[in-house]
């Protein structure tokens, strides 16, 4: 069957109308190619011309290299439509550069985190960070998994995921890296959600949506779930009682187990913020008031010395207080810290904060490049377009 016939039959099996000819065998045009490769199917064309286009081939160009490859005549337009059909399945991607310099330059002026690990990835865009931070997160389930079989441990590892926009990506594409072979791969992952559900949040911030990325049949891991079903705000002066519950302290005992937390933050002042958006006028008007920077795990941070007396706080199986302890005890926490979704406002004030922590609460940052620049931001520049070279 050749190229057009494919095609024709995909868009017949959508309902679709037949496109224009694009494509054509061409019989006898080049004897000695035909001879030595027969028609090629759909997906090994969609290969070469990805690959060509990959290589820096202008796209004008790639038709004849087809041509004179495996003897299939193109039009000049035919090339587009194949790259952005691979694109739109995900086929082939843009992979950013990591910034070390910069990575460098953090750690040398920040020294509680030097024995983390950063890294930058220089893009202006979540998805970009997202997929350096499920690779990322797969080291890490590969190393606590090499760690267990060290020890005679079970087979497994415990992630856990706090929800937001940036983690529902992180996830997705976790999942997708968990569909190939993988050395030191554990034989189950257990995922946890880090928080409970929420009526007024969107469901697909909530982390019990994220299981689903993980029920595709290709996975080389077996995966289970831990949830947390429980109200998502609690009143401060029940907050404890709440987790004493049956069915909560139940999941607080799982988490126990827990070996590697994936977390995001957001900024105050962004007004895309999940966080604040959870909030009531009254609770907006006092972290207003206490100079709230912003949150991560769902739990507010302020500049170092101040603190604000919450009349709610949200239901987590991990308080920030809790995670320096969860680090010393061997767990590791992944920010994978990336611009706002909506406006792409860097977060360079809320990754300060968390850079300048005494007491450990992340062992491994994954940032995008505009938000460590602004670290390094020049007067009246609060987004950090212009930062400061030494």
């Amino acid at each position: 069957m050749s190229l057009w016939d494919i095609v024709v039959a995909k868009k017949r099996a959508n309902g679709s109308p037949e496109p224009s000819r694009p494509v054509e065998q061409v019989r006898g045009a080049n004897p000695g190619v035909s001879a030595r490769a027969p028609t090629a199917d759909r997906a090994e064309i969609e290969a070469a011309v990805v690959k060509h286009f990959c290589d820096g081939v202008a796209v004008s160009q790639i038709a004849q290299l087809i041509r004179e490859r495996f003897g299939i005549a193109m039009t000049r337009e035919a090339p587009w439509r194949v790259l952005g059909e691979a694109a739109r399945d995900g086929r082939f991607r843009y992979l950013p550069r990591s910034e070390s310099s910069l990575a460098d330059r953090i750690k040398e002026r920040f020294s509680p985190i030097r024995e983390a690990e950063l890294e930058v990835v220089n893009t202006s865009v979540v998805e970009d960070v997202a997929r350096v931070g499920a690779e990322r997160l797969l080291k890490l389930v590969c190393q606590h998994n090499r760690m267990n079989l060290k020890v005679g441990a079970a087979p497994e590892v415990h992630v856990g995921f706090a929800g937001g926009r940036c983690l529902r990506l992180v996830a997705e594409e976790f999942a997708r890296l968990l569909t190939r072979k993988h050395e030191s791969l554990p034989e189950t992952i257990y995922v946890h959600a880090m928080i409970a559900g929420f009526n007024s949040m969107d469901p697909t911030l909530n982390p019990l949506f994220f299981f689903s990325s993980f029920v595709d049949g290709h996975l080389q891991v077996e995966t289970k779930f831990m949830g947390m079903f429980a109200p998502g705000i609690v009143s401060d002066e029940k907050y404890n009682v709440y987790r004493q519950e049956r069915d909560i302290s139940a999941a607080f005992e799982e988490s126990k187990k827990l070996n590697i937390i994936v977390t995001s933050a957001s900024e105050w002042e962004d007004e895309h913020s999940a966080f604040k958006g959870l909030c009531d006028a009254e609770m907006r008007a006092l972290l207003d008031s206490s100079g709230c920077i912003g949150d991560i795990m769902w739990h507010p941070l302020f500049p170092a010395g101040k603190s604000a007396q919450l009349a709610y706080r949200l239901l987590t199986l991990k308080d920030l207080e809790e995670l320096p302890g969860f680090i010393h005890a061997g767990g590791d926490v992944l920010l994978v810290l990336g611009p706002c979704s909506k406006c792409f406002r860097p977060k360079s004030k809320v990754l300060e904060r968390l850079l300048e922590q005494k007491r450990r609460v992340v062992t491994h940052f994954v940032v995008d490049s505009r938000s460590a620049k602004g670290l390094f931001r020049a007067p009246g520049d609060p987004w950090g377009t212009h930062h400061s070279e030494r």
